[in-house]
């Protein structure tokens, strides 16, 4: 018997980044096993018991809108949105699977900030030499009790395509490996989870950062500061049910960068997208084994 793997690519999501994960969650998992879905809607998959849910992935694109206009129908991801999708059946199944820890979740960039229970983005640092945040009132899931801090600074305007100009490798570290780092690329900057004793940390950004953020709220003197220590780039944690969020795109590799739909999300010559993608290839084996790494986590078979 087959299980299902439900990539999401309804309102909010980028196509290039769907595209991306899918190809990646494809290539990595066990197709003797799971069937792979890509929809705008997740309950109706609870309506047949004898193909179980294993996984849901969210990829990149933009979390408000995720939340705010979301199909998917998980009443655990607490959408306030106007589409929900109830289906009483598919409910009870899905909350015993939950029950049972049976079914995980991935998120990646802004499915990750999605699964959050807040969003603090950056703004205008003034004088201040450490980056500041503001907590943003979009509600989130709230699947995992963590912030996120979403530096994301200026904003592109919406309808405007990103360049090429706005993607940066940062290197990543992973701290059961303290003397390996592996650059991984991202739009704009780079986003940063909060964590607490009951979660995994899977990586944290090598590169030279603050000692310290301010948190804000609007329009409040109230503040709090977090260490660079109390932050990471993929965490993992297991209660209830598997969840791994991380803000680096591990699934963008040469190909990605390569295919026409690269060409259409971003701006940029060919000269300067063939120029981005050979300064990958030498690394891309070694990015597709941490992503296989981090699928794995979630409790699916990956092929050998």
């Amino acid at each position: 018997m087959s299980s299902k793997i439900i990539l999401y690519h309804g309102p909010g999501v980028d196509p290039f980044c769907a595209a991306v994960l899918a190809r990646q969650v494809q290539e990595l998992c066990d197709d003797r096993i799971y069937r792979i879905y890509q929809e705008s809607s997740f309950l109706g998959h609870y309506s047949d018991p004898g193909q179980p849910v294993k996984a849901l992935f969210v990829p990149g694109g933009n979390a408000a809108s995720m939340a705010v206009s979301s199909d998917l129908g998980m009443r655990f991801l607490g959408f306030s949105g106007k589409r929900r999708l109830y289906d009483r059946s598919g409910m009870r199944l899905l909350e015993a699977d939950l029950e049972k820890g049976k079914v995980s979740y991935g998120g990646v960039c802004a499915g990750g900030v999605l699964a959050c229970s807040g969003l603090h983005e950056r703004f205008s640092e003034g004088m201040h030499p450490e980056p500041r945040y503001r907590l943003e009132g979009t509600e989130l899931a709230n699947i995992f009790p963590t912030e996120v801090l979403a530096p994301l600074f200026p904003k592109i305007p919406h309808g405007t395509r990103f360049s090429i100009a706005d993607l940066h490798f940062d290197p990543v570290v992973f701290p059961e490996r303290p003397d390996f780092s592996l650059r991984v690329i991202h739009s704009l900057s780079p986003g940063f989870f909060r964590y607490s004793a009951n979660t995994e940390v899977l990586t944290k950004y090598g590169s030279a950062q603050p000692e310290k953020y301010v948190l804000g709220k609007e329009d409040s003197q109230e503040v709090q500061c977090v260490s660079r220590d109390e932050v990471a780039g993929t965490i993992y944690e297991a209660e209830k049910f598997p969840k791994l969020l991380t803000a680096a795109h591990f699934e963008i590799d040469a190909p990605a960068i390569r295919s026409e739909s690269f060409r259409h999300a971003c701006l940029g010559s060919l000269e300067t997208q063939e120029a981005l993608a050979a300064e990958m290839d030498p690394t891309d084996a070694l990015r597709k084994d941490a992503l296989r790494g981090f699928i794995q986590k979630l409790g699916i078979v990956c092929k050998v």
